[in-house]
């Protein structure tokens, strides 16, 4: 979660609300990219998986603020 928050240069709590609701679908939906990270061995792998879903979001959230949709 903290990857998709990261550097966002709005913070009230409707665009942290939609980061989460992109960060918990991507953490729970593995499309193809995000299905890679979880091969790694260990804890590495649950944690590569949650920072590339927060990343994702992250670019997700910014072009939703970008386009002014948000």
């Amino acid at each position: 979660m903290w990857a998709t928050l990261l550097f966002l240069w709005r913070d009230d709590w409707v665009v942290i609300l939609i980061g989460f609701l992109l960060f918990r679908a991507f953490d729970i939906l593995k499309f193809f990219p995000l299905s890679l990270f979880e091969t790694f061995r260990g804890g590495v792998g649950i944690v590569l998986d949650d920072v590339a879903a927060g990343m994702f979001a992250n670019i997700c959230l910014r072009v939703i603020l970008l386009t002014g949709l948000l």
